[in-house]
């Protein structure tokens, strides 16, 4: 963590660059002749002390967020965009976008219900956030630019490497803050603080993820997905039974263990399949309905269970062509999931030569050559390709004039073109 004695201007400029400090400054000059307060708050303070570059800008106005963007559009030859129901303008200048908030504050009818906003000031819109490391603020008004404000010991908690709930029903108000703890504690290499473990556990075994809805967990859990190491925060939400609070059946996940130490892939569904791999069919769909999965992700996951069963098959057999049979029609996220789990066995070996080299083969030829060497229209087209393919695989043709007098064999074989 870095010295904030000078201010965060220095830190600004450095992870910044100086085209969004000066754009930042402008709008600062434009909040403070209107009177309405203007901060850089949350994450983008947190990443910035930590000397890190905020991967976005999380802009609040003590006041009128809609009223500040129009006005930074007039005097600046920009554009005001669409306001929100939750008081959230944007603005953008010559070609930079800000995104800017009113200041507000949050009441929960229930635990998991989405909050209730009203607007609200600067001190009660910090105090709304989820970890103390998230509550600090920079001034950005022209004559306060860059001084830290910090409220709630998010500095002392940075310095600590803690992350900390702000009160202790925190987690019940809203459960997905459980996951987020997760995330930032593994990201930043920090440790969940004493009361915030206790408090994460007692919500789990009270069941308060089942107060939020199964769409609201599985943003939550893409998030998780897509951070830079998402085997770290999955093993840790495994320890802490927090994936069997998501979903009694992901108890333990034994796929998670296989991982370590293997090589990490860059796709987040491969681990989505890999939790989701020891799962019964009938498990399975309910696991899609609880999260209420995209397509995209229930296709993932049913094939991690498809190809489950079939991988005796995909060891012993010895023809290429068989081997994409079963798999051509498989998620390649479910294949590569697989080949982690299984390490270094057999089908390991021939679902990873799937992955590099069979499912990229593919005739050179097209279906309008096709035509154009005298294959019939209609699924004959599909069919001769197919063959193409398959003798690719097998090696007998090697270059495009093998695979013109492999069609003119083919267009002599009645059972193929139907002329018998």
């Amino acid at each position: 963590m870095v010295n904030v004695a000078a201010g965060l201007s220095p830190l600004m400029r450095r992870h910044l660059g100086e085209p969004t400090l000066a754009l930042l400054h402008q709008v600062g000059q434009i909040a403070s002749r209107m009177g309405v307060p203007f901060y850089l708050v949350g994450g983008s303070v947190r990443d910035l002390l930590l000397d890190h570059a905020p991967k976005d800008l999380d802009l609040v106005v003590e006041g009128d967020a809609a009223m500040l963007a129009s006005e930074v559009a007039r005097r600046l030859s920009g554009q005001a965009l669409t306001v929100s129901q939750f008081g959230t303008a944007s603005v953008i200048v010559e070609g930079n976008r800000l995104d800017l908030a009113s200041a507000r504050k949050e009441t929960y009818a229930r635990p998991g219900a989405l909050p209730r906003v009203v607007a609200s000031t600067l001190l009660e819109d910090l105090g709304r956030r989820d970890f103390t490391i998230n509550t600090m603020a920079v001034a950005l008004s022209w004559s306060s630019f860059g001084t830290l404000v910090d409220m709630h010991g998010g500095q002392a908690d940075l310095r600590g490497r803690l992350v900390r709930i702000l009160h202790p029903r925190s987690f019940v108000d809203d459960a997905t803050r459980i996951l987020r703890a997760i995330r930032y504690e593994q990201r930043l290499g920090f440790r969940l603080e004493d009361e915030t473990s206790l408090r994460l556990g007692e919500a789990v075994a009270g069941g308060m993820f089942d107060t939020i809805s199964g769409d609201r967990l599985r943003r939550e859990l893409d998030l998780l997905l897509q951070e830079e190491e998402p085997l770290k925060p999955l093993l840790r939400a495994a320890g802490l039974g927090v994936l069997r609070g998501l979903y009694a059946p992901l108890d333990g996940v034994p796929g998670l263990h296989r991982l370590v130490g293997a090589e990490q892939p860059d796709d987040p569904l491969v681990y989505l399949a890999v939790i989701a791999s020891h799962l019964t069919t009938k498990e399975n769909e309910a696991f899609i309905k609880r999260l209420n999965l995209t397509s995209r992700w229930a296709q993932v996951v049913r094939d991690t269970i498809s190809l489950r069963p079939l991988l005796g098959e995909v060891a012993s057999t010895t023809s290429v062509v068989q081997l994409c049979h079963m798999l051509d029609c498989l998620s390649h996220s479910a294949v590569k999931a697989h080949t982690l789990m299984e390490g270094k066995s057999a089908a390991s070996e021939k679902l990873r030569r799937y992955l590099a080299e069979y499912r990229y083969v593919k005739p050179s030829l097209s279906g309008r050559e096709l035509l154009a060497l005298g294959v019939p229209q209609g699924p004959t087209v599909g069919a001769v390709l197919a063959r193409l393919r398959e003798a690719r695989l097998e090696g007998r043709i090697a270059n495009r004039s093998e695979e013109v007098a492999l069609v003119g064999a083919l267009l002599k074989d009645p059972s193929l073109t139907g002329t018998g």
